[in-house]
């Protein structure tokens, strides 16, 4: 205490010997150097904000928010809402804190609204229908689960159970889901959501089962997709797989060739995906073969008799006088039968499915480009020559069949680069501010920093003058 009171009477004996000037001084640059220092501390201990959710309706937006607010953590909202931002620190413990919650949930709830609601005076229609909504929350639960879902919702029709089996209507599901941007999903995750969603519904079969995306895309299932007039969902993928890769194989090429953004092009396919099974059978008349062989052979031997005697009916008869004359006579008989095995070939042929019956190819290619007198961009269209070199190229990288009916076009038509060059001015315009930004945090430290050691540098020289 004696110290402190010592101290403080030398400040005030070197106060009072200060002029009126130096006073002023005195007083202005140590409120700048608090006020320098008051701003360097708070954007110091200024908390990063990072992503806690992103895509949220604005009923789980308000749920969050305000469970929030009940826990005291600070928050942004950013895009119109639907996203929140917590202190970075903070991310992982709210998230897991809400989890417990069940929040995000949009107000949803799975079998858990059992455990909070009770039994007593529900009638079994209340039952089906809680049984219903809690078993589309858990399927939708399930299904979000995945990487590449955002958000999914389940509908199901759960017919009531009729005594008469004439009566009995199947149960159905429609699944609509909600895809991360720039993904999307294999047809084995599809066929996956398909059986996970009928291995949970009782008596549900995998053909009353539908998907679609948030674009109203057929994924998976339906009455139609099953028709004539509509592909399966992979024979879709397999017409895609194959003009995405025959696209790469020109784009690839005639980047090489042309340059970036110098060319499009555009693959369309038809693919035979009927399934016929063929059993033909031949036989060939020139290869005889003998497959057995039967001979027969008789003989007999006798007297050679001669009819005599009285013309009448008893003579005609053989019943007259017998005479014999001559030597005796001798009977042969020969029968054959022969067999033959003509040569036969029997084949069974299974044509295969997603044959390409015929491809059709579209490149547009950009000419170039001069710099006039004027200074402005002059177009210069290819020429004749140099356009069929390059559908020869795009006829060898797709493998070109004429018999089939394969088409391929090469245009050149002037592109229209506008939108391309506002969007790298823009580019420019965003990396310069980002540049600015950094920049200026390290700027406004060594403002703070020049501040402060002006401050006491004036403070000290009024001390020691």
């Amino acid at each position: 205490m004696d110290f402190i009171k010592q101290l403080f009477q030398q400040i005030t004996s070197i106060w009072k010997k200060l002029e009126t000037k130096q006073k002023l001084a005195f007083i202005l640059s140590s409120g700048a150097f608090l006020i320098a220092l008051c701003i360097f501390v708070s954007w110091a201990t200024r908390p990063e904000y990072s992503l806690l959710y992103s895509d949220l309706s604005l009923d789980e937006a308000g749920e969050i928010t305000r469970r929030l607010k009940e826990l005291k953590v600070p928050y942004q909202l950013k895009d119109g809402g639907k996203a929140i931002f917590v202190p970075a620190s903070q991310v992982y413990e709210t998230r897991i804190n809400l989890a417990m919650e069940g929040i995000p949930g949009g107000g949803r709830g799975g079998f858990e609204i059992f455990d909070n609601t009770s039994l007593i005076g529900m009638t079994s229609f209340m039952e089906r229908i809680n049984y219903q909504r809690a078993l589309q929350v858990e399927l939708a639960r399930s299904i979000e689960s995945l990487d590449e879902i955002i958000k999914a919702r389940v509908h199901l029709v759960l017919p009531e159970r009729s005594p008469f089996i004439g009566e009995e209507t199947r149960p159905r599901a429609s699944v609509v889901l909600k895809l991360r941007p720039g993904t999307k999903l294999r047809k084995e995750q599809i066929m996956g959501i398909a059986k996970l969603t009928a291995g949970s519904v009782e008596d549900l079969e995998i053909q009353d089962v539908t998907i679609v995306d948030q674009r109203g895309w057929i994924l998976f299932g339906g009455e139609e997709t099953s028709s004539p007039f509509y592909l399966t969902n992979s024979q879709i993928e397999l017409k895609r797989e194959i003009e995405e890769y025959l696209t790469s194989k020109v784009q690839t090429l005639l980047l090489s060739v042309l340059g970036p953004s110098k060319a499009v092009v555009r693959v369309d396919t038809k693919l035979n995906f009927d399934q016929i099974t063929r059993t033909e059978e031949y036989y060939d008349p020139e290869g005889k073969v003998v497959k057995s062989e039967i001979r027969k052979e008789e003989s007999s031997e006798g007297t050679e008799t001669t009819v005599g005697g009285a013309p009448g009916v008893t003579t005609n008869l053989g019943k007259g006088n017998l005479l014999t004359l001559g030597k005796p006579g001798k009977e042969t008989r020969e029968e054959s039968s022969v067999e033959y095995a003509v040569n036969k070939k029997i084949e069974q042929i299974v044509k295969g499915v997603g044959n390409i019956e015929r491809v059709s190819v579209a490149v547009a290619v950009d000419g170039t480009y001069r710099t006039g007198p004027d200074g402005a961009k002059e177009y210069v269209p290819r020429s004749k020559e140099e356009i069929e070199k390059l559908t020869s190229i795009v006829k060898q990288a797709v493998g070109y069949d004429e018999s089939r009916g394969d088409k391929v076009t090469v245009t050149n038509v002037p592109f229209d680069t506008s939108a391309r060059e506002e969007e790298e001015l823009q580019y420019q315009r965003s990396s310069r501010w980002e540049l600015i930004r950094y920049m200026s945090r390290y700027i406004i430290i060594a403002i703070v920093i020049l501040i402060l050691f002006l401050s006491l540098r004036g403070v000290i020289k009024l001390l020691t003058s």
